[in-house]
């Protein structure tokens, strides 16, 4: 038996394509006639609020969509079958619409969602009559009071005793002034008082309409949010716990779409990238072959109330490609989208992310930077490749977590800066969830003329430390010192210098070797011949002080003064704010230990 194909263009024409995608008219016309329809199979119940569908999309030859205005960007469907293969995608889509159950025609887009377009759509649903509704209405606004057990409390005032039934037809008569003024049965039962109610309005000249009645009488008047309570409130009566979110799900349509074996490819004109051959890292110069965002999903699912869901595994996968011929190269492994709102992927929720993620993981992103950039000098042969990477990374809703950092191979990145040469052998920053959690930044700067204590151009190894509240700090160390002296007074070796941010103060924090070269004279008698200063700091506001408080000498220092003996350990030195008749001053301060 011959297999039935009916074309796709068949079902739906380029007229009926949204104005949004009219730009994607020429090519959705040569996209519909090249795919085809089989296995229909449809569903739908009495009423028309529920359908189902399922087919088979059937395509002959590789599918591309051509995006207009873009010199050759396309969407392709299966890009990895050869350009006339046959292929085949089950699709099932469908969609439930309750409110077709009650109301005949609907039409949402003219509905205006307000109080009376909601009252409507109420009773239609709910099938009231309009005998139902006197009942509602009495029941829902004219309450029976209960007498308070203190009757004579004057605060209280006069407490009305009346029924429910007694207050409605008094401010019945009273309101709407029927021709006949209404009246109450004796000696009958509610239903039956009920019952000559409903003929009394609607006979001996009175033509009330209860359902207009009830609206305009008893929920008009009020904000619209004042209406919508007083609604729910009436429906309450016919409708127990109902809510006007109820209502709304009954009004929206839920739609739902199924996709199976579906992969997709946006594919790149060779002016905006240029595929790389993983092997001999050269740009492929066959002008047939493009590079591909390639999109592997297992199953693709979309609704109104979750949007887009896979069911199997999916990712993204980017070949390494030359982005122009500016030498910056790109290159994605392993990427997975999320746009579910009731689910997350395995990564996100191994991150800590809740399961309304909505973003992207990306495994491994790499931007590749120009050698040539990066040479040690001008005449290294092989520079080595710079790249910038990001590694597990998450972005989306709730922040962006993961690592990004400079990466290169071979000899550590070393660029020269005038005489001076930089070397960059870490750079790296974690994100939690748009906090930084980690930073790892290393580098080296090579000062010709700038000697060591070892009398070597002096070799700094730098530290940066970023804090996710913005302190910072950088610290600057060379392992053999940086030797400053003052002519025959004293002689600082610098060890570290750091300079940062702390609780929105700057400060520089400096440590090494102090020596007093004047060992002949006055200082050389009390003081040793090299203090060890483990950190000075100088907060922008000008306070020094000393990490940990004061400086412990190595060998106590004796002073004799007359008969007496003082032994001095340890030097403090620091600022210190106090009043003096009545204006605070700051006084810097050295103190002993002894």
């Amino acid at each position: 038996m011959a297999e039935n194909l009916i074309p796709l263009n068949n079902f739906i024409s380029t007229e009926q394509i949204p104005g949004d995608l009219g730009i994607f008219e020429d090519g959705l016309e040569a996209l519909f006639s090249n795919v085809f329809v089989t296995d229909l199979e449809s569903s739908t119940s009495l009423y028309k609020e529920d359908a189902h569908y399922s087919l088979t999309l059937v395509s002959f030859t590789r599918l591309a969509l051509e995006i207009p205005g873009t010199d050759g960007l396309a969407l392709v469907l299966n890009p990895g079958i050869a350009e006339t293969s046959r292929t085949e995608f089950p699709v099932s889509l469908g969609y439930s619409w309750p409110v077709l159950r009650y109301v005949e025609q609907f039409n949402l887009t003219s509905f205006d969602f307000t109080p009376r377009s909601f009252y409507d759509i109420l009773i239609g649903v709910a099938g009231i009559s309009e005998q139902d509704m006197l009942k509602a209405v009495i029941d829902t606004f004219y309450e029976l009071t209960v007498p308070h057990e203190h009757e004579d409390d004057e605060e209280l005032g006069e407490l009305d005793e009346r029924s429910p039934l007694e207050k409605f037809v008094s401010d019945f008569n009273q309101r709407f002034t029927p021709v006949t003024p209404l009246a109450l049965l004796s000696d009958a039962d509610e239903s039956e008082v009920l019952g000559d109610l409903f003929v009394q309005l609607t006979s001996n000249g009175n033509q009330f309409d209860i359902l207009e009645i009830a609206f305009s009488g008893y929920i008009a008047g009020a904000d619209v949010g004042g209406m919508l309570s007083r609604i729910e409130d009436l429906s309450h009566a016919f409708l127990p716990n109902f809510t006007i979110d109820d209502l709304k799900r009954i009004l929206i349509p839920r739609i739902f779409v199924s996709l199976e074996q579906i992969n997709l490819a946006l594919q790149f004109p060779r002016s905006v990238l240029k595929p790389i051959d993983p092997e001999t890292n050269e740009v492929i110069e066959d002008e047939n072959i493009k590079s591909q965002l390639v999109f592997n999903a297992g199953s693709l699912n979309f609704s109104s109330e979750n949007g887009i869901e896979f069911e199997e595994a999916s990712s993204f996968s980017f070949a390494k490609s030359l982005i122009g011929n500016t030498g910056i190269t790109l290159e994605f492994e392993n990427v997975k989208l999320d746009l579910s709102r009731t689910s997350s992927i395995t990564e996100a929720a191994d991150a800590g992310y809740s399961e309304d993620f909505v973003g992207v993981f990306i495994e491994e992103a790499t931007i590749g930077l120009p050698p040539k950039l990066f040479q040690n000098n001008p005449d290294q042969a092989n520079p080595p490749e710079v790249a910038i990477k990001g590694r597990n990374l998450l972005i989306g809703t709730g922040g962006i977590s993961g690592t990004i950092g400079l990466e290169t191979t071979g000899s550590p990145f070393s660029a020269k800066i005038g005489k001076m040469t930089a070397s960059l052998e870490a750079f790296d920053i974690t994100f939690k969830q748009g906090a930084i959690t980690e930073s790892n930044i290393f580098g080296k700067l090579l000062i010709p003329g700038f000697k060591d204590s070892a009398g070597n151009d002096a070799e700094i190894e730098i530290d940066v430390h970023i804090a996710d509240d913005g302190d910072f700090s950088i610290t600057a160390r060379e392992a053999d010192g940086i030797k400053l002296s003052i002519p025959n007074i004293l002689a600082f070796t610098i060890r570290s210098a750091e300079i940062g941010r702390k609780d929105d103060q700057l400060y520089l924090a400096v440590s090494g070797l102090l020596e007093f070269e004047d060992q002949g004279g006055f200082l050389g008698k009390f003081l040793p011949a090299e203090i060890d200063i483990k950190k000075l700091i100088i907060w922008q506001d000008g306070s020094i002080e000393i990490e940990g408080g004061s400086l412990v000498l190595p060998t106590a220092i004796t002073i004799k003064i007359g008969p007496a003996e003082i032994s001095i350990t340890g030097i403090h030195m620091g600022t210190h704010e106090q009043n003096l008749n009545g204006v605070k001053r700051k006084y810097r301060y050295f103190g002993f230990d002894g």
